[in-house]
């Protein structure tokens, strides 16, 4: 696939919405950036304004590293979870519970070390 314009136009970038103080400097706009990119920013007196502002501001910014050739910062995707049924011994799950709240969440960081660690079972 060619990575151009639309491609990375197209990609599930992480919007941020601030409504800014209503005074002299700010007047109660609002600001819109992607996390990946806080200082393209878009600004309106409403959200769909600061949005279409974004839009125009990122598809210019995409231009401009696309025509010089600059790395382009993709959105990192976290992994989905997937509901998993297994068999584990009673003792192994009491010792889990002594030393943490959520089993799913200490299974997933043992097996993660385990798989960076290149640990053979």
């Amino acid at each position: 696939m060619k990575k151009n314009k639309e491609y990375y136009l197209n990609l599930p970038y992480k919007m941020v919405m601030v409504k800014m103080p209503n005074d002299e400097i700010y007047g109660g706009q609002y600001e819109a950036h992607y996390a990946e990119y806080p200082t393209v920013i878009g600004v309106g007196k409403t959200r769909i304004e600061a949005i279409s502002s974004l839009d125009e501001a990122f598809g210019c910014m995409i231009e401009d590293l696309l025509s010089v050739g600059d790395d382009i910062i993709e959105p990192i995707v976290e992994d989905t979870k997937k509901r998993v049924n297994i068999l584990i011994s009673e003792k192994v799950l009491a010792a889990i519970a002594k030393i943490s709240s959520n089993r799913s969440f200490f299974l997933e960081k043992a097996a993660q070390h385990i798989i960076n660690n290149k640990i053979t079972l």
